[in-house]
């Protein structure tokens, strides 16, 4: 019986076969964009509120997104005033967009945050409160504060329910105990200066979040810096240099990404406080139009590592390759030349993509962008 020719070889991006050899060999110029290549993951970039699946459906200034262990993501429409819920096959369905059954309606919504529970808190900034959302029926409950707040945007929320806000207008930071103490823990004078609480100075704080050792990062957008809020309530610059920083992701080893609203850019701050760019400028592969960002303002990483961001003026969720937010979560901090040995690299990288199906990258590929970690990943 005659063997049926095979057909001509399909290669991975990124990758070249050597007939002679039959090996593969590496495409260095080309390898560097599939590290960073971005997806329009949802909304079909027309201002509406319509449900559905992927580019089928829209999304008016899709704000702030936050994520729950299964992956189902939670973010705030801020043309609409709206909650919103995305699955992981990118459908897309609306929570809440009215606080009660009597239909008084949310206004500007911006901050999302979602607690341990699974429980929704947003910033109704145009409306300055605090609200938790039901779930169940979609209507919301009052955080009463015994402060009165002015446009708060950020919003974080800690293991013990203590709920922290950036009350922007106000150039403050605010806690929310769960007996309903409320506090300023941080600012009350607008400005730029470091200090232990009330001393300290923000310039209309915005995106919140809290690292794994419980302190506060803040995104201070007019004073174009990311500052640091430690337990004990001491404020220290973490970074500067930024164009109106909005939103921000931490990821397991403490890198900081932040939504560089201004540059139309997504940055990184390693854990060394180096700062550099992964989505914007020249170091990105754009899969399809449009092929930038317009205003970003939220941004999360997925319990897959996918990189998610609210691309909010042109009214869609972009994804990022999932092995870049993966190369920094495996390099190594003990070595600066390094990277973890092949085998061990390899193996943590394939089980962490096989949870995300579609792999977006080939196998080939993922093997020889750990060989050559040191060259496209230069920390």
């Amino acid at each position: 019986m005659n063997k049926p020719e095979e057909g001509p070889r399909e290669e991975a991006p990124g990758i070249a076969h050597s007939p002679k050899s039959n090996s593969l060999s590496l495409d260095t110029t080309n390898i560097q964009s599939n590290l960073f290549t971005v997806q329009t993951w949802a909304g079909d970039g027309t201002i509406e509120t319509r449900d559905g699946k992927g580019k089928s459906c829209s999304m008016n200034w899709p704000y702030e997104i936050k994520f729950d262990s299964s992956g189902n993501g939670v973010f705030t429409a801020y043309g609409s005033a709206s909650v919103r819920k995305i699955t992981p096959d990118g459908t897309v369905s609306t929570v809440s967009d009215r606080l009660t059954d009597s239909g008084d309606n949310f206004h500007c919504v911006r901050g999302l945050c979602l607690d341990k529970f699974g429980n929704i808190f947003i910033a109704d900034t145009g409306n300055n409160s605090v609200r938790k959302i039901n779930t169940e029926t979609g209507f919301s409950e009052t955080i009463k504060t015994e402060i009165g707040l002015s446009n708060p945007y950020g919003i974080a929320v800690g293991e013990d329910g203590v709920i922290y806000i950036s009350d922007s207008y106000a150039d403050r930071i605010m806690a929310i105990n769960p007996d309903g103490k409320c506090e300023v823990i941080a600012g009350m004078v607008n400005g730029f200066s470091d200090g232990v609480g009330k001393e300290a100075r923000f310039s209309l704080p915005q995106g919140i979040q809290l690292d794994g050792e419980g302190n506060l990062i803040v995104a201070d957008s007019k004073n174009n810096a990311i500052r640091k809020i430690d337990k004990q309530f001491n404020v220290t610059t973490v970074a500067t240099g930024f164009s109106s920083p909005y939103g921000l992701a931490i990821d397991k080893k403490g890198n900081i990404f932040v939504a560089d609203y201004g540059n139309n850019a997504i940055k990184m701050i390693d854990t060394k406080g180096k700062v550099r760019t992964v989505i914007g400028e020249k170091n990105s592969n754009y899969k399809e139009f449009p092929n930038n960002l317009s205003m970003p303002t939220g941004i999360s990483i997925d319990p897959f590592g996918n990189l998610v961001i609210c691309d909010c003026y042109h009214h869609i969720l972009r994804k990022v390759n999932c092995v870049f937010v993966q190369m920094a979560e495996i390099w190594p901090k003990g070595h600066k030349n390094l990277p973890l040995p092949v085998s061990a690299a390899t193996e943590e990288l394939f089980l962490v993509m096989t949870k995300a199906p579609p792999v977006v990258v080939p196998r080939e590929l993922l093997f020889l962008m750990v060989k050559t970690l040191i060259e496209i990943w230069p920390f």
